[in-house]
């Protein structure tokens, strides 16, 4: 995880201050995971190896000197709430569209880790982090509420809202086949992100 987000930084040892740059609360990163085990840190290296700009935007933004957030513990959160939605059945429809191969998981998870870092970058005003718990509950209910309204949630198919990123065209892994085409009002606009890295 180190190596994708700070490739041109070595880091010290595996017990060093160094990953609270990516967002840890201390020197040993395996006491964040605790709560969600293996399954938040290959959400992480998931996200950090097949998007590296967005992830590397995300974890710039989350430095932010007013607004910043913990990279490496909000995708952990969002690992938790992924996982509660697919224990409550709302990933159903997602699932049905996209199959269920574990890498079409990873693929909502980095849906939800991009537009949450878009969410708290543009709003205003600006939130600090003793906001986190109130604006992460807002959008865990947008975020429901896409799923409820059968929104194709993958970077790919992303609303209009996010091409001020810019990002190049993004390609499917070669597990998760595409989605059928849907009319603009219910899949939102087909916009262009980034290419996907290969392994």
């Amino acid at each position: 995880l180190w190596d994708l987000l700070r490739p041109h930084e070595k880091l010290e040892g595996r017990y060093t201050k160094q990953w609270t740059e990516i967002g840890f609360q201390g020197k040993d990163p395996a006491t964040d995971f605790r709560g969600m085990g293996m399954l938040g840190l290959d959400d992480l290296v998931y996200y950090a190896k097949y998007y590296p700009m967005s992830s590397k935007n995300a974890l710039e933004c989350s430095h932010d000197a007013i607004s910043w957030y913990s990279f490496a513990i909000v995708g952990i959160n969002i690992t938790s709430f992924a996982v509660q939605t697919l224990r409550t059945r709302q990933l159903q429809y997602y699932l049905f569209l996209n199959g269920t191969d574990r890498s079409v998981y990873h693929e909502l998870y980095c849906y939800l880790f991009h537009r949450f870092n878009a969410y708290w970058s543009t709003l205003e005003p600006k939130p600090s982090i003793m906001d986190f718990e109130r604006v992460f509950a807002d959008f865990k209910i947008m975020m429901e509420r896409q799923l409820a309204r059968r929104k194709l949630m993958m970077l790919r198919y992303d609303t209009k809202e996010n091409m001020l990123l810019g990002y190049g065209h993004h390609q499917p892994p070669s597990a998760v086949a595409a989605p059928p085409r849907l009319p603009q009002d219910e899949a939102g606009e087909h916009i262009e992100l980034e290419t996907k890295k290969s392994k």
